[in-house]
């Protein structure tokens, strides 16, 4: 999983590229802000089998999803 893949550096897609020409399967999880998605490798966006949009959380809808974690897993 890479948060904020838009700022990994050169090196870091390099090292995703070849894992992910491996012949072990793995799945990798890139995230990216709308408007910052052009700024991805062109060979990183291009392998991309699904894109999902999620809606940012503000600190209280944040707060309460860790809250209801941490009592799931109680």
């Amino acid at each position: 999983f890479l948060d904020d893949a838009h700022a990994a550096s050169h090196e870091i897609f390099s090292i995703i590229r070849r894992i992910a020409n491996s012949v072990i399967p793995i799945t990798c999880v890139l995230s990216v802000s709308d408007d910052r998605v052009s700024d991805l490798p062109r060979a990183m966006s291009d392998r991309c089998q699904i894109r999902i949009s999620l809606p940012v959380w503000d600190l209280g809808q944040t707060a309460d999803y860790f809250e209801y974690a941490m009592d799931y897993c109680k």
